[in-house]
């Protein structure tokens, strides 16, 4: 009779044979024994392979009194048992192609299976976790403690070893090993076993940095998942709680699940909400990134039917709640998964007002890793918004105001009552010419028994035979039309005019007593006849006014609908620029941060508002330009760069346009500046001139604009030119040198007389010379000329 071995839960629980018939350890080795035992097993584990078997209870005693034995020893049982293990999984393989086993060769391969996998888990945590204690090569301390450590130190390379245990491992969990069980299903315990090997082996952050042993490791739980039905029912959301590394760990594995299968993931979502509410900010911090990767790769798309487009907004409404989250990781993190479906076009338009009220809160956050991200999402909003590429409050007011009162003018229904009511009392008067010659006819047609069934063919359309109803009563040929209009009764008794008619049958049953009932309801049906023509009358003649009022109100509907979409677009651009204008104050108060990122961030968001044309930008670009004294080089090159992006670089443009561009800009930043923004522009335009940004194109525009040569230039653009001219000068004292004498004949002359602020900036410009004696005679000169 085959042993039946149970894998226990413990090493204890194979101490004693609990009464059952499974298999136990009747012995635990000593010390003494085990070397002998080892050499027993070395002398038939090639050759044998029920080797494990065998000798089970030898390699068992080894785990129980491992901290007794030497490290040569336990290396040398390991050996023992990968060579043992792989002679008999070749004959397991062997016998697993055989196409039936006999149930006792079956229970003996499946024991002995469950035998040699138990013992090679144990090992491989058990050495695995000699390797990560600390201080496992510890020297004793004190006299004559040396030689005794020294015994103990393992000269195994685990590395490796480890790596070959992994691979004898998947060697076995790659067979068929199912056909062992009846029916073929393996256990939980020993799913369970292999795995939680696995899980121990992953704990160790040295077998990460082995990628063989870590792609073999997640083949054995890929072939666990795939073919034992191992999953993992729940975990610990405390033990997340408590270990900052496990609840990191769960996040990143949901949010790459649902990276690479978001259809698949997206039920089990309602089983991972509740951890919304728990004390783990990683695990938040996972779920939310879960519903943003669903979003974003899964239920993106406009065209979603009503139970996605519910679960849609559902991760919406969690995604803004958390904005509010009490752990600046979590909202830091939120707002990075906003970024994200921005950036991926998945915002729906509608969620965009709500979504930006709640960002611009953030802006103030204590946080300065919110901050930053708030700061970009602000960022990511304004540049992809839909709405308009010129974002100026006033201008989208101006119009929103005028297209609402275009659309409130627009009044279909006084339209449609005006084309209807002339054509439809036509045709009232026309029937009340037709109605007492009809009412006359039908007096004297009830009398009258007339056999109707011929007058219909059988193919004939209701609407032809309407029509002809009303071609007989407006010839006054009332006789003819009631005898058609009982006969269409009969054939099409679905017919909207002909509904409520219905012809009488008289049963040849009827006593004395129905006929005075019987002849009431022929006056009725004839009445009904009447009735019927009537309605047929109207029937056939009204479609054709109705249908030029339909037409004209479809046209005006159709208008009406165009105006409403074209107001709710003005309606929703206006609120995003004031939504804009309104943060602009907090950001700009960024500016001053001690924290170098909120400067960069600010000056980023400032440059992108300024290119959409919001007015209120102007402000903030116009305070960062004392950035440019800062002490971070960063801080200082950001500076430089923005002003570069916004004023140095016109797009579209040929060289001589360009240059006009330049100082054009350029002066319109000269207006309104105190002489402390005059003195960091001067700083910014010394570093332009010295990098080649303002070029020779630009200062011979600056000198045409002093000079007034274009008859567009005003006084005001040659007091900017010279003033610019003297900043250049500071960094490039030739430019105005080489023109010395324009200098002081247009800044000192008669012009000067009038325009003592043209005067003051050449005489700035003539400061920023070199003066060498030529320069001191020349300007001497020139004043001596003047009467």
């Amino acid at each position: 009779m085959a042993i039946n071995f149970a894998i226990p839960s413990s090493r204890d629980d194979l101490l004693s044979s609990g009464g059952s018939d499974n298999y136990y350890v009747e012995e635990i080795l000593t010390v003494r024994q085990v070397v002998p035992a080892l050499q027993a097993l070395k002398s038939v584990c090639r050759g044998n392979s029920q080797c494990i078997v065998e000798h089970f209870d030898s390699l068992f005693s080894i785990l129980c009194i491992q901290k007794d034995l030497d490290a040569a020893s336990k290396e040398e049982a390991w050996h023992l048992l990968l060579k043992g293990s792989q002679t008999f999984l070749t004959r397991l393989t062997s016998d697993l192609d055989q196409c039936d086993l006999a149930r006792e060769d079956r229970v003996a391969c499946l024991n002995a299976t469950k035998m040699a996998i138990y013992l090679l888990c144990q090992y491989l945590e058990l050495f695995d976790g000699e390797a990560t204690r600390p201080g496992a090569v510890a020297t004793g301390k004190g006299r004559g403690k040396k030689a005794k450590a020294s015994s103990s130190t393992s000269d195994l390379d685990w590395d490796y070893e480890r790596h070959e245990g992994v691979q004898l491992l998947l060697s076995f969990i790659h067979l068929s090993l199912t056909k062992l069980w009846d029916p073929p299903v393996a256990e939980e315990e020993f799913v369970s076993l292999v795995s939680g090997c696995c899980y121990k082996l992953l704990e160790n952050p040295t077998t990460s940095k082995n990628k063989e042993t870590l792609v073999a490791i997640a083949h054995i739980l890929g072939n666990l998942i795939k073919r034992y039905n191992h999953g993992l029912g729940n975990v610990d959301a405390k033990e997340a709680a408590r270990d900052a590394a496990v609840g990191k760990a769960y996040a990143g594995f949901l949010v790459e699940i649902a990276e690479k299968l978001p259809k698949v993931v997206m039920p089990t979502m309602a089983l991972l909400v509740g951890h919304l509410e728990g004390e783990s900010y990683t695990l938040r911090n996972g779920i939310l990134g879960m519903m943003g990767e669903i979003l974003t790769r899964y239920i993106c798309k406009e065209e979603l039917d009503d139970k996605l487009r519910s679960t849609r907004d559902g991760f919406f409404e969690k995604l803004e709640d958390h904005i509010h989250d009490v752990n600046a990781f979590v909202r830091s993190k939120v707002l990075q998964i906003w970024l994200t479906i921005v950036d991926e076009k998945c915002l729906p338009l509608l969620r965009q007002e709500i979504v930006m009220s709640l960002v611009v809160g953030r802006l103030s956050d204590k946080s300065s890793i919110v901050r930053k991200n708030a700061l970009q999402l602000v960022t990511a909003l304004l540049k992809s918004n839909p709405f308009a590429a010129r974002l100026s409050v006033e201008d989208l007011r101006t119009n929103y105001e005028k297209e609402k009162t275009t659309l409130e003018e627009m009044t279909p229904t006084p339209l449609v009552s005006e084309a209807s009511k002339p054509e439809g009392e036509k045709i009232n008067q026309e029937w009340a010419a037709l109605e007492l010659g009809l009412l006359e006819a039908v007096g004297n047609w009830s009398s009258k028994q007339v056999d109707t069934s011929a007058l219909i063919g059988d193919e004939e359309p209701s609407q032809q035979i309407l029509e002809k109803i009303v071609k007989l009563v407006q010839a006054e040929q009332f006789s003819d039309a009631l005898m058609l209009t009982a006969a269409a009764a009969e054939c099409y008794p679905d017919c909207p005019p002909l509904q409520n008619y219905k012809t009488q049958e008289k049963d040849v049953d009827d006593t004395e007593e129905d006929e005075a009932k019987e002849t009431e309801d022929k006056e009725c049906g004839t009445h009904n006849l009447g009735t019927a023509i009537k309605e047929v009358f109207f029937y056939v003649k009204q479609p054709l006014v109705q249908n030029e009022v339909d037409v004209a109100s479809s046209e005006l509907s159709t208008e009406v609908a165009k105006q409403q979409t074209l107001v709710q677009y003005l309606k929703n651009s206006l609120t995003f620029a004031v939504q804009v204008q309104e943060c602009i104050p907090i950001i700009c108060q960024l500016l001053g941060s001690k924290n170098t990122t909120d400067i960069l961030e600010a000056i980023n968001f400032l440059v992108t508002a300024t290119e959409f044309g919001v007015v209120a930008a102007t402000a903030g670009v116009r305070k960062m330009m004392v950035l440019v004294w800062s002490q971070e080089q960063t801080v200082r090159e950001a500076v430089t760069g923005a002003y570069r992006q916004l004023y140095l670089q016109p797009k579209g443009k040929n060289s001589k346009a360009a240059a006009a561009s330049v100082v054009k800009n350029l002066s319109a930043l000269l207006i309104g500046c105190t002489y402390g923004d005059l003195s960091s522009l001067e700083t910014l335009v010394c570093e332009f001139v010295k990098s080649g940004d303002i070029n020779k194109p630009v200062i011979q525009t600056l000198w045409e604009t002093f000079t007034l040569k274009s008859s567009s230039v005003t006084e005001q653009d040659a007091r900017a030119a010279v003033m610019l001219i003297s900043m250049c000068a500071r960094a490039e004292p030739n430019i105005a040198k080489s023109n010395l004498e324009v200098l002081v004949q247009e800044g000192l002359g008669q012009r000067a007389e009038k325009d003592y602020l043209l005067a003051q900036g050449t005489c700035q410009t003539l400061l920023k010379i070199t003066a060498t004696p030529r320069v001191i005679l020349y300007i001497q000169h020139c004043w001596q000329r003047k009467p």
